[in-house]
């Protein structure tokens, strides 16, 4: 038999009653509405720019397996940050037949808006792969202009790091691209932080 899924998010471990108000809010409308046999998933302290977390991963696995045949959250915010990687999930919803309901952004997936919003919210996501794409070839050709060396490099290429902050890369995207973990690059630019303070 399937049931209703409620999922609940939030980002760090100061929220844990925002997380529980999610979830009260959520549970109370599905309630209202007459919805039973509720199951909630609730990843605590992680970022929505992760695509990739324990209770949600449970959630699309249970989904694949049919055994879930609505999605309802909070905002659309809590789902995902990324309008890549929501629209992914919006799609994995459609292909399903799962019906999805943002409860304070009024948004079901059902309706013709929802459907009109998915295609638009299509277009926004390449139009930003496009932009990202862009970007780092700038940033690329930049460093590559200043003399400073791509690849792997045998250690931390501190100048690498430095360069793609001072053109505002995300600590991600220039740990991607120095191929070093985000701790290093936190690191890194602690450090020079420090030395200009």
């Amino acid at each position: 038999m399937k049931h209703i899924a409620i999922y609940g998010r939030c980002s760090t471990s100061h929220q844990k009653t925002g997380l529980e108000g999610q979830i009260r809010a959520v549970r109370g409308y599905c309630e209202s509405q007459g919805i039973t046999n509720i199951q909630t998933y609730e990843d605590f302290g992680i970022s929505g720019g992760k695509i990739s977390r324990p209770e949600l991963n449970r959630l699309i696995g249970e989904i694949k397996n049919n055994t879930v045949s609505a999605v309802y959250v909070y905002s659309i915010s809590r789902l995902s940050r990324s309008l890549k990687d929501l629209l992914n999930l919006l799609q994995v919803f459609e292909e399903y037949d799962v019906h999805f309901e943002s409860i304070t952004a009024s948004f079901n997936l059902n309706t013709p808006i929802g459907k009109a919003l998915i295609a638009i919210l299509g277009s926004l996501a390449e139009m930003e792969r496009n932009i990202i794409s862009q970007r780092t070839k700038r940033g690329l050709a930049n460093c590559k202009a200043k003399g400073i060396r791509l690849g792997r490099p045998n250690s931390i290429n501190v100048n690498l790091i430095k360069e793609l902050r001072l053109q505002n890369f995300s600590y991600r995207k220039i740990a991607s691209l120095a191929n070093c973990s985000i701790g290093s690059v936190s690191s890194v630019l602690s450090d020079v932080q420090k030395k200009v303070g």
